[in-house]
């Protein structure tokens, strides 16, 4: 059995996902013979040239331009007129791609991190190149439309990127070959590749995973057409399992029908058995296939997991109501030192982010005190809850150990609304734990989640408030409006949150596809006011921001040159 995993383009030009590193290893182990190709960052190095990207804008411009010719989607031609009607952006863009020699290559210089002027520049200039990027397919392509963008305008900027790898690719004669799905714009170019592949005259299987599977979940349950056109399975969670069983029927010896967390078509689709990763079956990730000078950063940073799952479990908004009942593990804190230690042996990385949705606070003291005692050098990025344990003395030892960037999950200062996210959190502790982790050096980055169900202006104004008297202890505000996830607690007791089922349906086939629903879709209570707020939370947050916002990356990379212990700005 010989396999070949991508990870298709459409993603961050900073990130290496860790899933295909996880699942490489664990069939490695199992004596398969598994590669992985990371297209997307492939793609970036490929476009972030002057010419191509010149190319690119006028192809999409002629596109938009003749709209009935290329007979565009209403939903597509009002993303491109958004972006052609808007001159100031226009210009923004062209003079960013006029200096992409110069950007590129300052992403990659370590000196130009250490300067925030120069790191808001850089970022906002990727970010509007990126906005055109998005205009290939919209950023949140929908799947009603995915037949044009596949079919009739696969536009040849990107199509002759993939097509010069296809080639290639089919050289290896692939038993199998997987595609990784983490961001909903992948989703449309991994089948837009299948086609390409199968065009081309590749005989093996496909199938389509990743975590952003749950989003499009509902519809792929109902679309044939794409298991007849495009792939022969869906990989629903994790994937060490179901292509280890996928492998086993290929070679005669298991059934389909037994092969685990799979979607495929017989007469009709079928849904098989969920199995979820035993922490004895956990394979360190492999990344000998990649070249991570490749990545637009001046070091590599590698994902880090200890723990599957969330151990609270239990906020309203979140997934993990799609299971049956919430799944989690974690690892023993030796087994994943021994890993950090194997990555600054074997891959020269330090600077770790963990992809964890959160930890516990005395999994992390464990932890930190392990790696000052072992004087294991290394900095890292965590997300997690404002919980209690937090305090003065967890938080230095944490530093020490090299924790620089912390995601905390804020979502609301309302103690209403954090009450109806089941969060299990408080404001006064949240205050607390945000001033002492600025004074022992953290970089603070909090989570705004707003409009959710039930919000009224004073439950909104509250945070706006407690983001102002905090401020001085906050670095960046990485705010978003509430979306309605399928499968949370939320879209399966729509009444206990005041919002109107019908409504739901009504968004759902409005959308169709299956994603999160914007609130103002389903009923919130601040949908009447949206426009306004929005504008109100850009500028308040533009004002108070003291890092342009970047990714995980870039702001662990930031605080990692620049001491900010001190920094009382």
């Amino acid at each position: 059995m010989k396999a070949l995993f991508i990870f298709p383009p459409f993603y961050s030009q900073y990130s290496i996902s860790c899933g295909i590193p996880q699942i490489l290893s664990y069939l490695k182990a199992k004596n398969y013979d598994v590669k992985v190709l990371d297209l997307n960052i492939k793609f970036y190095n490929y476009l972030y040239n002057e010419k191509v990207l010149n190319n690119l804008l006028l192809e999409t411009y002629e596109i938009y331009k003749n709209k009935d010719k290329y007979n565009l989607p209403c939903e597509y031609y009002n993303h491109l007129e958004e972006f052609f009607s808007n001159k100031k952006l226009v210009y923004k863009v062209h003079n960013a791609i006029k200096n992409i020699d110069n950007i590129k290559q300052s992403l990659k210089s370590k000196e130009e991190f250490k300067n925030l002027r120069t790191q808001q520049f850089l970022l906002t200039a990727i970010k509007d190149i990126q906005f055109l990027i998005n205009l290939i397919f919209m950023e949140e392509s929908l799947y009603k439309d995915r037949e044009y963008f596949i079919n009739d305008s696969v536009i040849s900027t990107f199509k002759s990127f993939l097509e010069s790898h296809i080639e290639d690719i089919l050289k290896e004669n692939y038993d199998y070959i997987g595609f990784s799905v983490n961001w909903d714009s992948q989703f449309i170019s991994s089948l837009i590749t299948a086609k390409l592949l199968k065009e081309k005259g590749y005989k093996g299987k496909i199938g389509l995973g990743g975590t952003d599977i749950f989003r499009e979940l509902k519809i792929i349950k109902e679309d044939k057409s794409l298991f007849q056109k495009y792939v022969d399975i869906v990989i629903v969670g994790q994937g060490e399992y179901a292509h280890e069983e996928y492998f086993e029927f290929l070679n005669g010896k298991r059934e389909l029908k037994d092969v685990s967390n799979i979607i495929y078509l017989d007469k009709n689709i079928i849904v098989n058995k969920e199995k979820y990763l035993s922490v004895k079956d956990y394979c360190i990730p492999c990344y000998d296939d990649y070249d991570f000078t490749e990545y637009m950063l001046p070091e590599p940073i590698l994902p880090i997991r200890a723990s599957y799952g969330c151990y609270w479990g239990k906020c309203t908004f979140c997934l993990q109501y799609y299971l049956d009942k919430p799944y989690f593990f974690i690892r023993k804190v030796d087994d994943l030192i021994e890993e950090i230690k194997l990555n600054i042996k074997k891959y020269n990385v330090n600077t770790f982010v963990f992809s964890d949705t959160s930890l516990p606070p005395a999994y992390l003291d464990e932890f930190a005190s392990k790696i000052i005692k072992q004087k294991i050098k290394i900095y890292f990025l965590i997300s997690n809850r404002l919980e209690s344990d937090f305090d003065k003395t967890l938080l230095e030892k944490l530093y020490k150990a090299g924790f620089r960037v912390c995601l905390w999950g804020l979502e609301s200062a309302s103690p209403k609304i954090l009450e109806k996210m089941n969060k299990g959190t408080n404001v006064d502790t949240a205050q607390k734990i945000l001033e002492v982790a600025h004074s022992v050096g953290i970089f603070n980055v909090i989570g705004w989640m707003y409009n959710f169900p039930g919000e009224t202006i004073e439950d909104f104004d509250l945070t706006c408030n407690f983001i102002k008297e905090n401020i001085k202890f906050i670095k960046t505000i990485l705010y978003c409006p509430f979306h309605l996830p399928t499968f949370s607690y939320i879209y399966s007791h729509p009444e206990e949150f005041g919002l109107d089922k019908e409504l739901i349906n009504q968004a759902e086939t409005k959308l169709q596809y299956n994603d999160l629903i914007p609130g103002d879709m389903v009923g919130c209570n601040l949908s009447s006011i949206q426009e306004e707020k929005i504008g109100e939370i850009e500028k308040f947050c533009y004002e108070y921001n003291k890092m342009p916002v970047g990714t995980s990356e870039t702001l662990l990379l930031y605080s990692k040159y620049n001491d900010i212990k001190n920094d009382k700005d």
